[in-house]
C-alpha cells in the first residue's frame, strides 16, 4: 500500500527556515523529500521550544508542538538530569491523538520517530498498530563507548577534567567497553535502584531508550552506510532489520576567484561538543606552532558554533577549548560565534579548509556543506568522514589510538598546506563533484524503502 501519511516524531522540530544545526537540516529536508516523493502527508509531532509556536501549517504538511511539563528556554534544558526524560512525557499523548485523527480521514500512517528520545512514542503508535521506522541519526551506546575513553590521553583528560572520567576510564578496560555498554543499556530503572552519579544515571537512561527504540522498532534507519555498520556491531541481534541512505545536499557552488597569496583558510563549524573533538584541533595547531613555525604563519583558523560563548552540556570543555585557541601565537584565531545561514555560506566560501576532527560522526553535515562550497576537508577516520571523503579533496586522519589523535592531525594539515595551487584546485572541482553526487531524492527514496518493509512487517505481525 502507497504511503499516505506520514507521522514524524522529533522532540525538536524547529520553524521552517530556522534550522541551524545537522540533525534539524535533516529532519526538514528529509521529510519534505519524503512528501515531495510519495505525496504523503507529514504530520510530525514535537516538544514546544523557546517559545515555537504550538501548530505551524506550511506547504508540505504541519508541525504540533506539545508543551513540556516546565518551559523549555532551549533544547538543552530538556537533557538536564533533573527534567530528564520526564520532559518527553507529553510526545507520545500527542503523537496517539494526531495518529488517531489521521485515521479518522481515512488514512493509514505510518511512524517516523527520530532519535532514542522517542523510544515511548514509537512502543505507543506500534500498540496502535502503525508501521514503525526508527531514524538514528546519532547514537547513544557509541557516546558512551567514547565517554568511557575520556581519559585515555592528555588532551582529552585535560579538555575534559574531573575525576569520574578518570575513574570510568581506569575502570573499564577498553576490550571490555562494547560488552559494557551492551549490558548497561538493558539496566533500565538502574538509576533509581543504585546510589549512581546523576550524570551515569542520566547516560543509563538514554541507553535504555535507545535499546527500546531499536527494538521496538519494524525497521531501523541510518544515516549512512558505515554508520549503519556501527549500530550493527553494537546491537548485533538488531542487524537484519538496519538499513541506511545518505542525507542529501545542497547544490554545489561555484567558487568565486579570490586573490591569490600563500594563507591556508581554515575552518570549523559546529556545536563545541565533546564529540567534535575541537581539543585535539587546538593541539594540533600547538604542535604546528612548536615543529613547523613558517607553517604556523601561514594559517587562520577561523570557529564557527558559539565556541565561546556555549551554554549547552560540556561548556566547561568549551571554556577550555576556547582558551586553548586562544593561546596560540602564529596562528590566527578568529571565533566568529554564532552566524545567520546565510553567514555560515560566506564563511565556507572564503574557507581552503574544513577541520572536523569528531572522535565519532555518524553522517557530517557540515562537510557536506564544506564540499558543496568547493572547501578541502581533513577528517578524523570515523563513519560518515569514512563514506564521503577521499583524495584529492577529503583526507581521513587515524582518529584509533587516542594518544597520537593530535599528532595525525597536525601531519595531514602539513600535507594538505603542501599542496601546489594546482591540486588545489582540482581538489576543490573535485569536492564540488562529490558533493552532487548526493541529493535529498535519494534520502527520501531510502526512508521509503523502510517504511514499506515497516507496513509489510507490521501487517504480517497483525495476521
Amino acid at each position: 500500500m502507497p504511503l499516505d501519511a506520514l507521522l514524524a516524531i522529533c522532540p525538536n522540530f524547529p520553524s521552517p527556515g530556522s534550522a541551524s544545526d545537522g540533525q534539524a537540516v535533516y529532519l526538514h529536508h528529509a521529510v519534505q523529500a519524503i512528501h515531495r516523493a510519495s505525496g504523503a502527508r507529514v504530520v510530525v509531532a514535537a516538544l514546544r521550544i523557546a517559545g515555537q509556536a504550538a501548530e505551524e501549517r506550511c506547504a508540505w504538511g504541519e508541525i504540533h508542538r506539545a508543551e513540556p511539563p516546565e518551559p523549555l528556554p532551549s533544547v538543552f534544558q530538556a537533557y538536564e538530569p533533573g527534567r530528564f526524560p520526564q520532559t518527553l512525557a507529553p510526545l507520545a499523548p500527542l503523537a496517539r491523538r494526531l495518529a488517531v485523527a489521521l485515521r479518522a480521514e481515512g488514512r493509514h500512517p505510518a511512524a517516523w520517530c527520530h532519535g532514542y528520545e522517542t523510544a515511548e512514542t514509537l512502543e505507543t503508535l506500534r500498540g496502535e498498530g502503525l508501521p514503525t521506522v526508527a531514524v538514528v541519526h546519532y547514537s547513544i551506546a557509541q557516546e558512551s563507548l567514547h565517554d568511557l575513553g575520556l581519559a585515555d590521553d592528555r588532551v582529552r583528560r585535560e579538555a575534559v577534567g574531573g575525576l569520574l572520567p578518570r575513574l570510568l576510564s581506569t575502570a573499564v578496560p577498553p576490550a571490555l567497553r562494547p560488552a559494557f555498554v551492551r549490558l548497561s543499556s538493558r539496566a533500565a530503572g538502574v538509576g533509581g535502584v543504585l546510589p549512581l552519579h546523576r550524570v551515569l544515571a542520566l547516560q543509563v537512561s538514554k541507553l535504555a531508550m535507545e535499546r527500546r527504540l531499536l527494538e521496538g522498532a519494524d525497521r531501523i534507519v541510518a544515516v549512512g552506510r558505515s554508520f549503519a555498520a556501527s549500530l550493527g556491531r553494537l546491537y548485533p541481534r538488531l542487524r537484519p532489520k538496519i538499513s541506511w541512505c545518505f542525507a542529501g545536499a545542497s547544490p554545489a557552488r561555484a567558487r568565486a576567484p579570490r586573490e591569490a597569496n600563500d594563507r591556508l583558510g581554515l575552518l570549523m563549524v559546529g556545536r563545541p561538543s565533546l564529540q567534535k573533538g575541537w581539543d585535539y584541533a587546538a593541539e594540533a595547531l600547538h604542535l604546528i606552532e612548536r615543529d613547523s613555525p613558517q607553517l604556523a604563519d601561514r594559517l587562520a583558523m577561523t570557529a564557527v558554533g558559539g565556541l565561546g560563548t556555549w551554554e549547552g552540556p560540556a561548556s566547561v570543555y568549551a571554556e577550555r577549548v576556547t582558551a586553548g585557541f586562544r593561546r596560540l601565537r602564529r596562528v590566527r584565531f578568529e571565533d566568529a560565534g554564532h552566524l545567520a545561514p546565510a553567514e555560515v555560506e560566506a564563511r565556507y566560501a572564503a574557507a581552503d579548509v574544513l577541520l572536523h576532527p569528531a572522535v565519532f560522526e555518524p553522517f557530517g553535515l557540515v562537510i557536506v556543506e564544506a564540499l558543496g562550497h568547493g572547501c578541502l576537508v581533513v577528517a578524523s577516520d570515523t563513519d560518515g568522514p569514512r563514506d564521503l571523503l577521499r583524495p584529492p579533496f577529503g583526507w581521513r586522519v587515524p582518529f584509533a589510538a587516542p594518544r597520537r589523535r593530535a599528532a595525525n592531525l597536525a601531519a595531514a594539515l602539513e600535507r594538505v598546506a603542501r599542496l601546489s595551487p594546482e591540486e588545489r584546485a582540482r581538489g576543490q572541482a573535485a569536492a564540488r563533484e562529490a558533493c552532487a553526487e548526493l541529493g535529498w531524492k535519494g534520502c527520501a527514496a531510502g526512508h521509503l524503502r523502510a517504511l514499506e518493509a515497516a507496513a509489510l512487517r507490521s501487517s504480517g505481525d497483525a495476521a
